[in-house]
């Protein structure tokens, strides 16, 4: 079900996207035609049983570096937690904020890989840490 209501968001962020100017996700080094979109969410569930919704959409910023840990860029969730970054083909790491907090909410950073023609799906969950 999870899965399923996932799907339907990418689907839904898909057909907005198509609807924007191109120009929007152009950026200095010209438009691509691959990237990676995706959502953050946040795991808050103290105990998880059947049928439990434990994730919430999520805003926050991702720092977007190459597999090897150089700098590509930055972008910043809208309100329910979408994403869309336009990237070159290759592997790179999503790297979520955690702002002014030391411990809570944690996230671990997710590692992509773009082909050409092609945006990959990811899913960034924060950990609230109630447990």
């Amino acid at each position: 079900m999870k899965k399923q209501a996932a799907q339907f968001i990418v689907g839904l962020v898909l057909l907005a996207a198509s609807f924007i100017s191109s120009r929007t996700f152009a950026g200095e080094r010209g438009h691509h035609q691959s990237g990676v979109i995706g959502e953050v969410v946040l795991y808050h569930c103290a105990v998880e049983f059947p049928g439990a919704d434990c994730y919430d959409p999520y805003q926050a910023g991702i720092t977007v570096e190459t597999a090897t840990g150089r700098f590509v860029t930055r972008v910043t969730t809208d309100q329910d937690g979408h994403f869309q970054v336009f990237l070159k083909p290759g592997n790179y790491v999503l790297i979520g904020d955690m702002g002014d907090n030391l411990f809570f909410p944690n996230v671990k950073p997710v590692s992509v890989h773009v082909d050409k023609k092609h945006f990959t799906e990811a899913t960034i969950v924060y950990d609230s840490g109630i447990r």
